[in-house]
């Protein structure tokens, strides 16, 4: 568990990775804020689901874009 942690939460050099945390957490959060409203009852807003899910995407695209441009730049 403490290896899939490092590999995933941690950069090369041994610290947390902001956008990979901010990723994790707003995506759990919105899937977890959508499933209470199932459970007891309770009319959610759709655009702070949106916002959340919108956000965790993002920073996807932006650590994707961010490798992708890091290997051109190697090769």
């Amino acid at each position: 568990m403490e290896k899939l942690i490092n590999d995933t939460f941690k950069t090369d050099k041994g610290k947390w990775s902001r956008k990979s945390l901010q990723m994790f957490f707003s995506f759990w959060v919105a899937v977890v804020y959508e499933f209470s409203a199932m459970i007891w009852e309770f009319e959610t807003k759709e655009y702070f689901t949106i916002s959340l899910l919108t956000f965790s995407f993002g920073v996807v695209g932006m650590t994707v874009y961010k490798a992708v441009k890091k290997f051109k730049n190697e090769s």
